[in-house]
């Protein structure tokens, strides 16, 4: 995993396949029904949107890696497991515990 932004991994990740973005945009529209057109990529590659967790969900499954591999989408699942009205405020608590090392 790293913590570089969205477009620098996606770059990366595509560059380790021998990938285009508009080869990114062909697998992502043959996996999800027509989802996935370069100009969005090229948006989110941009920073003119940001993806959101569906959107990496989708761009990992089409690259073959977990969504995990995006700081972004690690960071959005860390704010859902702190977040009260999401999971509770005992757990949101027990989670803050566990990421702070105690």
């Amino acid at each position: 995993m790293n913590n570089r932004p969205f477009p620098e991994t996606l770059i990366r990740l595509l560059e380790e396949r021998g990938w285009s973005m508009r080869h990114l945009a062909q697998q992502l529209q043959e996996n999800f029904d027509g989802w996935g057109t370069i100009g969005t990529l090229s948006q989110y590659n941009t920073g003119k949107i940001k993806p959101t967790m569906r959107a990496l969900e989708r761009i990992a499954y089409s690259l073959k890696v977990e969504p995990e591999a995006f700081a972004e989408y690690r960071l959005v699942l860390a704010r859902t497991q702190l977040d009260p009205e999401e999971v509770g405020l005992a757990v949101a608590l027990k989670n803050l515990e566990r990421f702070e090392g105690r």
